[in-house]
C-alpha cells in the first residue's frame, strides 16, 4: 500500500518510474525536488540531514514505516502478548516465593513470641522461688565431724531464730592442728567442736 506516499515538497504522488527519497529528519522527497537541494539542509525543516532512496533494500528500522499499519499492529500485538505471558509467569513465581517466605516469617515470629512469654513466665517463677526461699530458709551449722577410715560424717543443726547471729559470727574455730586437712593430725584427726554455741 503506497497510495499515501508523496513528496512533502511538491506533493507529487508516488510512481514507480520516479525515484523517491526519505531524509533522516523524516521527510519524503521526489527525485525532482532532491535535485534542487544545494546543501545538506532539509528543504522543509532546514535541519542538517541524510538522505536515502526508497527501495526494498532499506534498513529494517526504516522499512517498518512503510509496512501496512495492520501488519505492524498484529506484530505489536504478538510482541505484547509474548512479553505479557512471560511477565505474568515471572510474577506468579515471585508471588509464590513471597507467600512462602511470609508464612515462614509468621511461624518464626509466633515461635519468638511464645519463647518470650515462656521466658517471662520463668523469670516470674524464679523471682517467686527466690522470695519464698529467702523467707523460709534457716541457716545450718555443723555440730560434729568424725573421721572414720578417711570418711567423715557431718551433722547439721539449724540455728534457731532466738540464737544471736553476732554470737555465732564471734565463735572461734579450734586450733589448725585439729583441722582434717592438716597432715600433722594424721588420718585419725578429729575436729572437736562444741554442740552448744555461746549465746
Amino acid at each position: 500500500m503506497t497510495d499515501w506516499i508523496h513528496c512533502n515538497c511538491c506533493y507529487a504522488r508516488f510512481r514507480p518510474n520516479i525515484k523517491f527519497y526519505i531524509t533522516s529528519c523524516g521527510h519524503i522527497k521526489c527525485q525532482v525536488c532532491v535535485s534542487k537541494i544545494k546543501t545538506d539542509n532539509c528543504l522543509i525543516c532546514n535541519s542538517v540531514c541524510e538522505i536515502v532512496q526508497l527501495s526494498n533494500n532499506l534498513k529494517p528500522n526504516i522499512q517498518c514505516y512503510f509496512r501496512p499499519a495492520v501488519e505492524s499492529v498484529d506484530v505489536a500485538k504478538q510482541v505484547c502478548s509474548f512479553q505479557l505471558t512471560n511477565s505474568l509467569a515471572l510474577l506468579r513465581n515471585i508471588t509464590a516465593k513471597y507467600n512462602n517466605a511470609k508464612g515462614e516469617i509468621q511461624k518464626a515470629y509466633k515461635i519468638i513470641q511464645d519463647l518470650k512469654k515462656e521466658q517471662q513466665k520463668l523469670k516470674m517463677m524464679l523471682k517467686a522461688s527466690m522470695r519464698n526461699g529467702m523467707g523460709s530458709s534457716t541457716p545450718m551449722i555443723p555440730t560434729s565431724v568424725a573421721g572414720h577410715s578417711g570418711s567423715s560424717n557431718v551433722n547439721m543443726t539449724p540455728i534457731s531464730n532466738n540464737t544471736s547471729m553476732n554470737s555465732f559470727m564471734q565463735y572461734e574455730l579450734p586450733s589448725s592442728s585439729f583441722m582434717p586437712w592438716n597432715n600433722r593430725g594424721g588420718n585419725n584427726a578429729r575436729i572437736a567442736m562444741p554442740h552448744r554455741y555461746p549465746s
